[in-house]
């Protein structure tokens, strides 16, 4: 889940203001007319709410384990 973490906030360009950071320069040689860009959004955005889900369904699964136990 960390590595998809991590994808997810380099698809969202959450980093690209921190100068110490390799995104910040390659931020900069992005252009937002490309079509590829809009793919790029609704690709992140479908990663975020598959992500969503997954961690939901682990606390699901995680609440039930912990009933069980507790029965």
């Amino acid at each position: 889940m960390r590595a998809f973490d991590q994808l997810l906030d380099l698809l969202m360009l959450e980093h690209v203001h921190d100068p110490s950071r390799l995104e910040a320069e390659l931020f900069a040689s992005i252009d937002p007319a490309n079509a590829c860009v809009e793919e790029i959004c609704l690709l992140a955005d479908q990663l975020s709410s598959l992500l969503d889900a997954c961690r939901e369904a682990e606390a699901d699964r995680g609440a039930s384990l912990t009933r069980r136990a507790a029965a």
